[in-house]
This record gives C-alpha cells, structure tokens and sequence, in this order.
C-alpha cells in the first residue's frame, strides 16, 4: 500500500510499513495545511483545525469523541475513546523515527493519538517507543517517504512564524491510498 500526498510544493509519497495501519485517518487530511514545521524534526500535519493556516487552535484538534473507524488491515471497527478522540496506540514493531518516517503524533501520553502525523527530517530515536530511557513521549511509526523527500525538506526549509508554521501556507491538496 502507498500514500501519495498531493501538497501545493509537488507530490510525495509514503509507502505504509509492515504492522500499524493509520492510513484510515489520513483520509481526513485533503485541504489540510502543515501547521508545524521544525527545522531538523518533523512536519506535522492532520489537524482539521488548519484547514484554516492561521487559525490559533490549529494544531490542537482530533477526531469527533466515540466515532468510529474500519481497520484497513483487519476489517475490524474501532470506537475511538469518548472523551476526545483517540485511538489506542499500535506499537508492533521497532521501527525507529528516522529520516523520512511517517509517525503519529500525540500528546506524549498514552493512547492520545488522534488524526495528526509527522515526517521525521531527522533521526528523533527519542521518540521510539522502545527508548522511554530517552523520553517518555512515544510514537508509532507507520510510514516512510520512499519518493519526494526533496519536497518534504523544501517545506522544512519555509520561514516559520512564532508557532513554528510555514509563513506561507502549505496544503495538503489530497492524500490517495492504494
């Protein structure tokens, strides 16, 4: 399975590894806009709070409390938690967060992912769930840029303002999975 994400800069794409299956939230990122982007970490994107680039809560938001979701992988329907959203965590394999690979973002607490993701532009091995020596904050990885890194690091490479997003907004048009 591939993920090819239409962004306004050109086109990458994330070939899904072995295990996790998140592809089934990024179907809510068309017209998404990164609204975090650290040179030398990671490009957030998924919140559906940036559909509008200069909202102040952009960043903040997830999933509709106690909806549900189809697992890709198993057929399987999912509740997401009652409270805000979240799905439990998939942590199946130790894939590190190096350069290129596709995690799940969360509130560094257990359980908290929702719809937001990133693409490592370093190696953040802090963030694996296996090395809680180094952080307590964990997260899944479950893709890798395998074509378009170049257009990953050009939008790391956008002036940011004070809340760390592209000054210059940039959309992520549409995601296709195959």
């Amino acid at each position: 399975m591939s993920i090819d994400a239409v962004t306004r800069r050109d086109v990458f794409v994330v070939k899904r590894t072995l295990g996790v299956d998140r592809s089934r939230a990024m179907k809510t990122t068309d017209e998404i806009h990164f609204h975090s982007s650290i040179v030398t970490q990671s490009q957030q994107f998924g919140c559906p709070h940036s559909r509008d680039p200069r909202s102040a809560i952009a960043g903040t938001g997830g999933p509709a409390p106690s909806s549900t979701f189809t697992n890709l992988v198993t057929g399987e329907v999912v509740t997401r938690d009652a409270r805000e959203g979240c799905i439990p965590d998939e942590f199946v394999d130790k894939t590190t967060n190096d350069v290129g690979a596709l995690s799940m973002a969360n509130t560094g607490q257990k359980n908290s992912g929702g719809s937001q993701f990133f693409i490592n532009t370093a190696h953040n091995d802090f963030l694996d769930h296996w090395r809680s020596d180094l952080s307590p904050s964990q997260h899944p990885v479950f893709g890798r840029v395998v074509e378009g890194m170049d257009i990953v690091e050009s939008i790391e490479r956008a002036p940011v303002d004070a809340g760390n997003a592209p000054r210059t907004p940039v959309t992520m048009i549409r995601v296709t999975i195959e």
